[in-house]
């Protein structure tokens, strides 16, 4: 803890599973389940692992819940999840199987699409040549407004949508192109990690 207190152990119990816990960073939003602990988790120990009783590893230490007032909010990845992402590091370098469209976009917000008489989505300013999405035919200046009929009105829903499958699944992507609205079909594909 506070990358200087080594070798520290704390206890505590598992309070619940499956917690669906969304972090966030300058650029996106990511949904993780996870579960909660009420060990103390401080700056410096996410990472570290989560033993039961008979010494076992069982999770991730990986986030906690911050704000004036609030103790024992802690968060875990459970190893049955964490286990997929450390062999694929470990074998390839990277983690396999994650999705990608191929895009560059921005959120078309509600005060934009009033404005600009346009839906709320996420407008593509670019597609990378040879990408999932250049090869489904979308092209700079659609609108993504849905994935799998689920609608998507902002970048972060559009990630969180598009992590719910994986690299190769074929998906239908709704968007708005020159007042029309088409669905295309997509073929996602991995984020290498040279990507």
């Amino acid at each position: 803890p506070l990358g200087e207190l080594t070798f520290s152990m704390t206890d505590g119990i598992v309070s619940a599973l499956d917690r669906i816990i969304t972090t966030s960073d300058s650029s996106s939003r990511t949904s993780i389940n996870m579960f909660q602990i009420t060990a103390a988790v401080n700056s410096g120990i996410s990472g570290g692992p989560v033993y039961n009783s008979n010494g076992e590893v069982i999770g991730i230490v990986s986030a906690k819940y911050s704000d004036s007032g609030v103790e024992g909010l802690g968060f875990a990845i459970p190893i049955s999840d964490a286990k997929e992402i450390i062999e694929d590091l470990i074998n390839n370098g990277y983690v396999t199987g994650r999705p990608q469209f191929g895009i560059t976009g921005v959120t078309v917000t509600e005060s934009d699409a009033e404005r600009f008489s346009m839906p709320q989505g996420v407008y593509v300013y670019g597609v990378t040549e040879g990408s999932a999405a250049d090869e489904a035919g979308i092209r700079q200046g659609d609108i993504i407004t849905a994935v799998e009929g689920t609608d998507t009105p902002d970048m972060d829903t559009l990630n969180e949508v598009k992590n719910q499958y994986n690299a190769g699944d074929t998906i239908t992507i709704t968007i708005y192109r020159s007042g029309e609205t088409l669905d295309l079909q997509l073929t996602l594909q991995e984020v290498r990690q040279e990507d």
